[in-house]
């Protein structure tokens, strides 16, 4: 039998959550408590659903599913997120994992979709029976601003590339991230090429301006916008910097 959870069975449902964790070997993480578990579900703008799986005969909790509701923006179809499947060793082989699924395919028209870890092959047996299918086509990604350290912070000195194809100094004493010097050659002033008045032919100012861009842009190369170089020449345009202030 499934039943939608009550705020009394948040206990129950943390419980079950740390095992869960430690499954999958991931409780050494494990931070969630029972008020942020509450809050998820039960506030007034909950962002996590639970549905329950108890004994027939008892109505004790056998398993839950933890889960929330997505928008498929090219189908235009709600579907579901299932975050958490769990039955509890007592009540294996009985039904309930299917029955939880099954329950939820049935509330949208659009997917449900989970993950599963790569060993976990009889839940992946599971999925199989009942026709769901693994995604190859996409990389799921992750990502927390506060622990999770951007590329240039990590990128080592004279290493990395940008977009543009603006690399980092080349001298090895520079400690300076990519988007440090990016920002650099964007101030920078371009001399005009010799025996060129400054805006070139036309007189206009836009010429040497327009072949800077260009140096910059189209010429892969490393230049350090520090104290250790001023300055690069590229195509015979010079391209001269100010110190970036540290």
């Amino acid at each position: 039998m499934l039943r939608d959870a009550a705020p009394d069975d948040v206990g129950e449902i943390l419980s079950m959550t740390r095992q869960l964790a430690a499954f999958e070997h991931l409780d050494a993480g494990f931070a969630t408590t029972e008020a942020a578990l509450a809050e998820a579900l039960f506030s007034a703008r909950p962002l996590l659903r639970a549905t329950l799986a108890v004994d027939d005969e008892t109505g004790a909790i056998c398993g839950h599913a933890l889960w929330h509701d997505t928008f498929g923006t090219f189908s235009g179809r709600r579907g579901i997120w299932l975050e958490d499947l769990f039955v509890r060793d007592a009540c294996r082989r009985a039904g309930h994992a299917r029955a939880l699924l099954e329950h939820l395919g049935s509330l949208v028209e659009g997917r449900v979709a989970w993950d599963v870890l790569t060993w976990n092959e009889g839940a992946i047996a599971l999925y199989d029976r009942i026709g769901a299918r693994p995604v190859r086509e996409w990389i799921r990604y992750s990502w927390n601003r506060r622990t999770d350290q951007r590329l240039s912070e990590r990128e080592p000195a004279g290493m990395g590339r940008s977009t543009c194809g603006w690399t980092a100094c080349a001298n090895a004493g520079c400690t300076l991230p990519i988007v440090t010097h990016r920002r650099e050659a964007s101030r920078s002033t371009v001399t005009p090429l010799a025996g060129q008045p400054h805006g070139g032919d036309d007189g206009d100012g836009e010429r040497g301006r327009r072949q800077g861009d260009e140096a910059e842009h189209q010429q892969p190369r490393s230049r350090g916008g520090c104290e250790c170089t001023t300055s690069a020449t590229v195509a015979s345009t010079t391209v001269a910097s100010a110190p970036v202030r540290r």
